[in-house]
């Protein structure tokens, strides 16, 4: 679901700001994505912010949503409850 949220948003914004048709964005947009490498030769055209908005994708699309929302959540240190034994070894 977040998945396709994040693509019909990225479409949306697209939309928004390129003189490009739908169709033409949706199969840019979800090629990024799906990373499958196939393009109608729209990249070259679109300004920087779109550029960075399909590279952006293209890079979510490679790692994975869950990878991706996982870099933003702080770890917890784990405290399992048990420490390693320490002892002095006396050699000779």
């Amino acid at each position: 679901m977040l998945s396709i949220i994040m693509c019909f948003s990225c479409i949306i914004f697209l939309t928004a700001i390129e003189d490009m048709s739908l169709l033409l964005i949706i199969v840019e947009v979800t090629s990024a994505f799906g990373t499958t490498g196939l393009s109608l030769g729209i990249t070259e055209e679109l300004t920087t912010i779109g550029k960075l908005v399909i590279t952006v994708l293209m890079f979510i699309g490679r790692v994975s949503m869950l990878y991706t929302i996982m870099l933003f959540i702080p770890k917890k240190p784990s405290n399992s409850g048990y420490r390693y034994p320490t002892e002095k070894i006396i050699i000779g």
